[in-house]
C-alpha cells in the first residue's frame, strides 16, 4: 500500500489530501483520496484508511451526490410510490421544496453531513415561524432521507440519531360547549329537518 498527503496550494489557503493505493484481497489495485482544511483531520483519516485495508475491509468512495439528489432518487423509487398515498407523496415533495432544496444542508453532498450539521440546520429552524409539527414533518424528509442513503451505501453512517426538533407550539384548547350551545345546535339541527 502506498499512502501520501499531499499539500495544494490555493488563493484560500493550503489544503491537505490523504492519497492511498492499495491492493484488495483479490489483487485488485484501488485509489482513493480525500481532501481536508487541516493537516492533522488528513492524518487522522489517514490512520483510519490504514486500519480499514489492514482488516481487509475495501475503501468506500465517498458518494458525490447531494442531499437533494438522493431524496429525489428515493422519491423516484418504485417502493416510495406504493409506499405513500399520493396526498403523502406530494406532500412530502412540497415541504422538500419550500423548506430543504434551496438550502446549504439540501445542496451539501449527502455523504459530508454529519449529526452536528443536521442539528443546526433543525436549531434554524426552529427560530422561524414554522410550528414545531411542520418541523417534524420536516424531519420525516431527512430520516427517510438518510435510510435509502444508507441502504444504497452512499452514507457509512446514519446522522440522524437525537436530532432535536423545536418550533411554535400551536396546541389550542379545547372548547367545550354549554348545555345552552348544544340546545342551540340541536333547535337549529331541528329546523333543517322541517325545512325538508
Amino acid at each position: 500500500k502506498i499512502m501520501c498527503i499531499k499539500v495544494i496550494h490555493n488563493k484560500c489557503g493550503d489544503s491537505y489530501r490523504t492519497c492511498i493505493k492499495y491492493k484488495d484481497s483479490k489483487g485488485i489495485e484501488h485509489s482513493y483520496s480525500k481532501t481536508f482544511k487541516k493537516r492533522k483531520d488528513a492524518e487522522k483519516h489517514e490512520k483510519l484508511m490504514k486500519a480499514k485495508i489492514a482488516s481487509e475491509k475495501e475503501i468506500k468512495k465517498e458518494c458525490k451526490k447531494t442531499f437533494n439528489q438522493v431524496f429525489v432518487e428515493y422519491m423516484n423509487t418504485t417502493r416510495a410510490k406504493r409506499k405513500y398515498a399520493i396526498s403523502t407523496y406530494n406532500t412530502y415533495l412540497n415541504k422538500f421544496k419550500k423548506h430543504v432544496e434551496n438550502t446549504k444542508t439540501g445542496k451539501s453532498y449527502i455523504s459530508a453531513l454529519k449529526n452536528n450539521d443536521i442539528q443546526a440546520y433543525f436549531d434554524d429552524l426552529g427560530q422561524t415561524n414554522n410550528s414545531k409539527a411542520l418541523n417534524k414533518d420536516i424531519k420525516k424528509i431527512f430520516q427517510v432521507t438518510f435510510k435509502y442513503a444508507l441502504k444504497q451505501d452512499y452514507i457509512e453512517k446514519n446522522p440522524m440519531f437525537d436530532i432535536e426538533v423545536t418550533g411554535k407550539e400551536t396546541n389550542k384548547e379545547n372548547h367545550i360547549l354549554s348545555l345552552s350551545e348544544l340546545e342551540k345546535i340541536c333547535e337549529l339541527l331541528c329546523e333543517k329537518r322541517k325545512g325538508k
